[in-house]
């Protein structure tokens, strides 16, 4: 049992709180502003700040990386099985892609007397945020293991192996 101040006011905010996180339950960022179960809607964000930052830009090679890693993860990538592993999944790495542009542009904001990240250097950041754990992902021409977790001790170097090529 919670509780809770006994004014009416409070009582009707922790409810509404309670009823939002509920609801959105853990579909959403922290922020409780972008759905990080939608590819879609993650990479529109990741968009507007990077053109928010870098208005004279282009967002191709953004929407592409955000593309290939979510048909890997979905197992629509050639060569690969969809991943199979419970926290290490598109959501997380979503999740993860947003974090590191929204604190790229924390960073850009107030920033003084440092040196700025160019537009670049987002683009870096956020696509390794994207494929950081694509490791965890099974081949098709991998031994057989139960899940992707059988890889977590090398799951970083799988993952570079796959962006070096």
């Amino acid at each position: 049992m919670k509780y809770v101040l006994n004014f009416p006011t409070t009582v009707i905010r922790v409810q509404l709180l309670e009823r939002r996180m509920t609801e959105h339950n853990n579909e959403f960022d922290v922020a409780q502003t972008v759905r990080t179960t939608d590819p879609g809607a993650v990479s529109a964000e990741v968009n507007r700040i990077f053109l928010k930052l870098y208005p004279e830009s282009r967002t191709e090679s953004l929407d592409k990386a955000s593309s290939d890693a979510t048909a890997m993860y979905r197992g629509d990538f050639a060569g690969f099985h969809a991943c199979d592993t419970s926290y290490h999944d598109i959501q997380h790495v979503l999740d993860v892609s947003l974090a590191m542009a929204r604190l790229i542009d924390g960073y850009e904001r107030t920033r003084v007397g440092v040196e700025r990240i160019d537009e670049q250097l987002f683009k870096l950041g956020v696509v390794t945020a994207l494929f950081h754990d694509i490791g965890y992902l099974r081949k098709v021409d991998d031994k057989p293991v139960p899940n992707g977790a059988a890889f977590t001790l090398i799951h970083v170097s799988r993952g570079a192996e796959f962006l070096r090529q």
